[in-house]
């Protein structure tokens, strides 16, 4: 019983690494598919090759030893079940001879002890099956019962009724990542009035980004607080304070399926007007009506089919077709040429009314028309005021507004 127990364990722990060598093989195959054209246009295939090889290689080994642990542990319980009952041949004839049992009791016994062996057999192979599958459940289950760090608190709020989109405030905001020691964000205050626009402009790595993640509580701020409509977003409710919120990322992400699908994907009882009305807003529909099967083409695994400003303009009706009182637009035209760029503008200028916009942006020339514009620096707002205000106060603007302007006249 102890050998068994103890081929059980190695059977067990083989199989769990397998599992966790299959993951990381299958994570390295697609990572490389889904970027074959940065592999091959750095002529790297050569070194993604051998090191899919050393994965595999190491796989192979681990499934080796897997493998001859099981083999073993199934060879050990069939010798055992076979040397039992060449036991009962070999007592049982000797007991017939000298006469203390008949050949008919000898042939029940026989026949219950190959009916027993024959089910032990069968659980054995169940055995080592789900020693191989212990490997994975122990890590799904691990995921399943980990439970998440924002989660609703015991103070539910509800928001006040919607009249012109909703206030944003920050009060003191401080965030640092878990494997940074440096705060991303710091000390930060602000307001957007309900109904307004605001601006986030600065240079790559101020924490822009960082700042909207900390808005739908992705993230949670260390010190201070964020507020909406005068509520402490973590006293809402994550539903509530979500559904309250439009998002437009700077990395789109689109699912597999079709482009109605897509920008559906918030509002899923939309009608097919409503789509085409948030799709010429976000001047998608054009391109929408050129594809083969228009609204219902087929994009692809994250929208692979598509171009990068096509994604974006897509992203952008998803967000518009759940009417948010706040839009979060985080370089929500970054992809896009010029003409698309002003034509997507104007449209967000449209829709803006009776809603409040916070928008983050490097091109200058995309945030003239906010009411107000924040410069980030080093994890901090630096600056604040206009786009006329800024560039007579404010060298940093100053700097960036010369290099987007002054250098195309």
């Amino acid at each position: 019983m102890a050998i068994a127990i103890v081929f059980g364990r190695l059977v067990r722990r083989y199989g769990r690494r397998v599992q966790e060598k299959t993951a990381e093989a299958n994570a390295y195959i697609t990572e490389n598919i889904h970027g074959v054209r940065i592999v091959q246009s750095f002529c790297q295939e050569e070194h993604a090759a051998h090191t899919l090889k050393n994965i595999l290689k190491n796989h192979l080994a681990l499934a080796w030893r897997y493998n001859n642990a099981r083999g073993a542990f199934f060879a050990f319980a069939t010798f055992s079940l076979l040397g039992a009952i060449a036991a009962v041949f070999w007592f049982g004839g000797h007991a017939v001879l000298a006469g203390e049992i008949s050949q008919g009791e000898l042939s029940a016994v026989l026949l219950y002890s190959l009916i027993g062996a024959l089910g032990i057999g069968s659980l054995i192979e169940v055995l080592t099956t789900l020693s191989h599958a212990s490997g994975a459940t122990e890590r799904l289950f691990e995921l399943l019962e980990t439970m998440p760090s924002i989660k609703n608190s015991g103070v539910c709020k509800k928001l006040p009724p919607l009249q012109k989109g909703r206030a944003l405030t920050f009060e003191g905001v401080t965030f640092t990542y878990p494997n940074k020691e440096v705060p991303t964000i710091k000390n930060v205050s602000f307001s957007v009035p309900a109904g307004g626009m605001v601006a986030i402009v600065g240079p790559s790595g101020a924490g822009k980004s960082t700042l909207f993640q900390l808005i739908p509580r992705f993230f949670e701020p260390q010190k201070g607080h964020i507020l909406l409509d005068n509520c402490k977003v973590g006293e809402l409710t994550l539903q509530e304070l979500r559904q309250n919120i439009g998002l437009v990322a700077q990395d789109v992400f689109l699912f597999a399926g079709s482009i109605l699908e897509n920008i559906c994907y918030g509002a899923p009882h939309a009608t097919k007007a409503e789509v085409i009305k948030v799709a010429m807003l976000a001047h998608a529909d054009g391109f929408i009506r050129a594809l083969p099967q228009g609204y219902d083409t087929q994009i692809g695994e994250r929208g692979v089919k598509l171009s990068g400003g096509q994604r974006q303009r897509l992203a952008i009706a998803r967000a518009l077709l759940v009417d948010p009182p706040l839009l979060l637009l985080d370089e929500a035209t970054s992809h896009l040429d010029a003409a698309s760029e002003e034509a997507v503008q104007k449209a967000l200028l449209e829709v803006q009314h009776g809603r409040t916009t916070l928008a983050i942006a490097h091109r200058l020339a995309t945030v003239q028309a906010a009411d107000h514009i924040l410069l980030m620096e080093d994890g901090g707002i630096s600056a604040s005021g206009t786009h006329k205000e800024l560039l007579k106060k404010n060298k940093l603007y100053q700097k960036l507004a010369a290099l987007q302007f002054l250098d195309r006249g």
